[in-house]
């Protein structure tokens, strides 16, 4: 008896087996044919998709370029403006950047050695200090400047 149940169950397996093998095959055929017949049209499809991913990635590319040249043009510009409004008010507040002390170092008063044709400034500690901080010159110049600066002070202490 229990030798009967066994082969009624190795021959259950045994078909259940080719059953699965059968389906198996019958869907394998199936997918292949559906492939053969889609094939085409995939093939077709995936290269569209491509190129349209292609030409999204293009035009997003474009879009960031496009964005990134105006964002700089701006940035430029802006700069640019700003600039311009800090020339005007330094030169209406200290003095045009030609000559802040062109002057020969024997002349024979404070002023006329202080104050140039070019750089009419009112003389002021606090403004010496500010010309000398804002001056767009070398250092050496600077120095000498604040030199110059300095034994003016000098003078004017010892004349009044």
């Amino acid at each position: 008896m229990m030798m009967m149940m066994m082969m009624m169950m190795m021959m259950m397996m045994m078909m259940m087996m080719m059953m699965m093998m059968m389906m198996m095959m019958m869907m394998m055929m199936m997918m292949m044919m559906m492939m053969m017949m889609m094939m085409m049209v995939m093939m077709m499809m995936m290269i569209m998709i491509m190129m349209m991913m292609m030409m999204m990635m293009m035009m997003m590319m474009m879009m960031m370029m496009m964005m990134m040249m105006m964002m700089m043009m701006m940035m430029m510009t802006k700069k640019k403006k700003r600039k311009k409004k800090r020339e005007k008010k330094k030169n209406i507040y200290y003095a045009s950047k030609q000559g802040y002390i062109n002057s020969p170092a024997n002349s024979e008063t404070t002023n006329a050695a202080f104050r140039s044709k070019r750089a009419p400034i009112v003389y002021s500690m606090t403004l010496d200090f500010m010309i000398f901080k804002r001056a767009s010159c070398t250092i050496a110049s600077r120095l000498v400047i604040f030199g110059v600066i300095a034994l003016l002070h000098q003078n004017n202490m010892c004349i009044k």
